[in-house]
C-alpha cells in the first residue's frame, strides 16, 4: 500500500520544498521502515532515500514522463514515470532537502543484462577523520529499493549483495512492473550485474536531465564513484 497519503504528495506536488517538513515529520518512521542495517547510514543519506521512496509511491510507472530537463513541480504533476523520470524527481528533490551535501550521488545507466535498460541513483560519503559519517547507498526510486553497505564497484563486478542490507517499499500500482521488480532485486542479490551492463555515470544533475549526445556521456571513472 501507499507509503504517503493523498494529502502529503499533494502538498510536495505544490511546493516542492515542503519535502523537508515531511522528512522532518516522518523520519521516525521511515528510519524504523528501513531496519537496523540502516543504522550507520548518515543523514544525508537517509534523506536521498526518503526521496526516493516518494518518488517512487508519486505515481505508477509509464510513458508519460516526458523530458528530465521540464522543472521539479512539472514533473510532480504527471500521472505516470519512467526510471529516467523517477531519478530525477528523486535527485532534484534530494538537491532542495540537503542544500551542500557532502554526499557523491550519481545517476547510474544501466543496459541489456538481467533486467534491461534502466535508471538508478548511488550515493557514497567519505567517512570523517575519525572514521565516522560515511556510507554507501543504491536508490532505484522506480522499484522502491534501497540497498546500503555496497559500493558502485562491489555489485557492478558481479558479486552479490546481501537482502538482510536492502529494503523494498514496492507494492502493485497497477502498473505491470511486477516482474521487473523482481528482476532487479535478483541481479542484485545473486550477482547478475556485469559491467558491461554499464551504459553511464552522470554526477552532475544538469548534465543528467539534459544528457545531449550518448556518445558523450560520462563513465563511472569521470563521476568519481570510488572511495
Amino acid at each position: 500500500m501507499s507509503y504517503f497519503s493523498q494529502a502529503q504528495h499533494a502538498a510536495v506536488a505544490a511546493d516542492p520544498s515542503s519535502i523537508a517538513s515531511l522528512y522532518a515529520s516522518e523520519r521516525s518512521r521511515f528510519l524504523t521502515s528501513l531496519g537496523a542495517n540502516f543504522s550507520s547510514e548518515p543523514e544525508e543519506h537517509f534523506k536521498l532515500a526518503f526521496c526516493g521512496v516518494f518518488s517512487y509511491d508519486h505515481v505508477p510507472y509509464g510513458s508519460g514522463g516526458g523530458s528530465t530537463a521540464d522543472s521539479l513541480a512539472v514533473m510532480l504533476s504527471r500521472t505516470s514515470m519512467d526510471c529516467d523520470n523517477y531519478v530525477a524527481i528523486t535527485w532534484r528533490l534530494f538537491e532542495l532537502m540537503a542544500p551542500g551535501h557532502a554526499t557523491k550521488v550519481a545517476a547510474i545507466g544501466w543496459d541489456d543484462g538481467y533486467f534491461g535498460n534502466h535508471a538508478q541513483l548511488v550515493a557514497h560519503k567519505t567517512p570523517d577523520g575519525g572514521g565516522q559519517g560515511g556510507g554507501a547507498l543504491v536508490v532505484d526510486p522506480t522499484i522502491g529499493l534501497v540497498i546500503c553497505g555496497y559500493n558502485y564497484d562491489w555489485y557492478a563486478s558481479g558479486k552479490t549483495v546481501n537482502s538482510a542490507y536492502s529494503t523494498s517499499f514496492y507494492y502493485d500500482k497497477g502498473d505491470g512492473i511486477g516482474q521487473f521488480n523482481t528482476n532487479v532485486k535478483t541481479a542484485f542479490f545473486n550477482g547478475l550485474i556485469k559491467p558491461s551492463q554499464i551504459l553511464y555515470a552522470f554526477s552532475d544533475i544538469e548534465k543528467f536531465t539534459n544528457p545531449g549526445s550518448s556518445a558523450n556521456w560520462p563513465t563511472p571513472a569521470l563521476a568519481d564513484l570510488t572511495y
